[in-house]
């Protein structure tokens, strides 16, 4: 009789725990895994010479130097050649202050240092001396 017994109590307590043991708490959630497939190859962007193109994939305005000497800025304006003042190795001061350095670059004045003797320092550390 206490064979029974034990029996009747393992069966009936594996009945009342086992579905607690393997339901889901309330508030559990599906998770359903969404496989992104990509039917199409995307073909890399095409080369291109990086050389006056930043970032943004935009081209970088360069200055022009005009055959009269007269220096065209990037937003059309001409500076004429009587007021560019000519620095050592190919750099000029426009009449603004702004430095344009030989790849055509314009450095503006707030980050270009004057010091004493009247060279200038570029932002890169650089000095450039006045040709005069």
């Amino acid at each position: 009789m206490f064979r029974q017994r034990h029996v009747f109590l393992v069966v009936a307590t594996a009945i009342v725990l086992v579905p607690s043991l393997f339901a889901n708490p309330a508030n559990a959630q599906r998770r359903d895994y969404i496989v992104d497939e990509r039917p199409e190859v995307i073909p890399p962007p095409l080369r291109r010479d990086n050389r006056g193109w930043d970032r943004d994939d935009e081209p970088k305005p360069r200055t022009v130097k005009l055959r009269n000497g007269d220096i065209r800025l990037p937003n059309g304006d001409v500076v004429p050649a009587k007021k560019i003042r000519k620095l050592h190795r190919g750099y000029v001061r426009l009449p603004n202050g702004d430095v344009v350095i030989p790849d055509g670059d314009v450095v503006p004045t707030r980050r270009v240092v004057e010091l004493p003797n009247g060279d200038i320092r570029l932002p890169n550390g650089e000095i450039v001396r006045r040709d005069d």
